[in-house]
């Protein structure tokens, strides 16, 4: 905390001096996201823009921000912005993904995630959130894959376990989900209690 308000303060100061400084306001954008100053983000974020449009990770901090404000159209545009930018920027495609869920396009999402999965096959948020919309539509099957690939990637990341287990216990595979209702009760037993929950119903 005191190190990102070290960083706002020298942004701050900087941007008096030379205020046309790109990478400043880029990094005062950040510092304030990080504080949780997400007005002053924007505002930082939009100023770097102004001078340079084609500042790419720019655009994807601050879809970031626009989508927490449910302003999606708006972030949809930076994040289509920064891929026509540079086609392969796997974060824009995976928030982009994030974008169209917010609108309930889940065939658009998907398409999104598959698209940053292809650009880095490691990437495991992007098969995490693949997995929820596959489940999500109902295509178990195809969301227990994406959730093997992500843990395959992250093999610690309780949400994915939780996942997982949750997608077979819909497509009636008691002894699949019960592994890993046992992972969890490792990794984070409050998801376990709450994979259980469901269970029980």
């Amino acid at each position: 905390m005191a190190a990102t308000l070290r960083q706002q303060k020298h942004s701050t100061i900087r941007l008096k001096i030379d205020p046309s400084n790109t990478e400043v306001y880029s990094r005062l954008g950040l510092a304030c996201a990080n504080l949780q100053q997400n007005a002053q983000a924007i505002k930082a974020y939009q100023k770097a823009l102004e001078i340079n449009p084609n500042l790419i990770e720019v655009h994807n901090n601050l879809a970031v921000l626009l989508l927490d404000q449910n302003k999606i159209d708006e972030a949809i545009e930076h994040l289509r912005r920064a891929i026509w930018t540079k086609p392969n920027y796997v974060d824009a495609y995976n928030n982009l993904g994030l974008a169209y869920s917010k609108l309930g396009q889940l065939q658009e999402e998907i398409e999104a995630y598959k698209q940053a999965v292809k650009i880095k096959p490691d990437y495991a948020e992007a098969y995490y959130n693949l997995g929820a919309s596959y489940s999500n539509l109902g295509r178990y099957a195809e969301a227990i894959e994406a959730f093997k690939q992500a843990v395959k990637f992250r093999p610690d990341d309780a949400l994915t376990h939780f996942g997982l287990g949750s997608t077979y216990l819909k497509m009636g595979d008691k002894d699949a989900m019960l592994k890993q209702y046992d992972i969890l009760k490792l990794l984070e037993p409050t998801l376990a209690d709450r994979l259980q929950q469901l269970m029980s119903k």
